[in-house]
């Protein structure tokens, strides 16, 4: 098995816990069974749940982030033109994403968790 197909595994078993339960009830050893590899391997690929999460996240909002990255650079757009569909776009991935992956048992709380860790990523991509 590649280490690529081995790392999607984890973000895979991941995304499928969190429709089923709580982030704070998901543990590493969870996610290992569930992608079918060993504890040790998952920390080989990253260091902790929350690493898991953030490339969770890296994955889910990749598209949106280089359809975000393309408005920004239209310099025949005015400025504030090209920032309303900039942040009309990351809108509409962010509701998506946690409308189709996460209505089921989403608390508020795991809600807030995974938005503010996409608001982190999509400005430290912007930026």
């Amino acid at each position: 098995m590649s280490d690529i197909s081995k790392s999607e595994k984890i973000l895979d078993a991941l995304q499928q816990f969190l429709e089923e339960r709580s982030i704070q009830h998901i543990s590493v050893s969870d996610i290992a069974a569930k992608a079918g590899i060993g504890k040790g391997s998952t920390y080989y690929y990253y260091p902790s749940k929350d690493a898991i999460v953030d490339a969770l996240i890296k994955r889910s909002y990749e598209k949106p982030l280089q359809t975000a990255k393309t408005l920004s650079a239209k310099s025949d757009i005015s400025s504030f033109t090209r920032m309303a569909m900039l942040f009309q776009a990351c809108q509409n991935s962010s509701a998506i994403f946690l409308k189709q992956k996460h209505n089921t048992s989403a608390s508020a709380q795991d809600l807030a968790l995974l938005h503010q860790k996409y608001l982190n990523y999509l400005i430290s991509e912007l930026k």
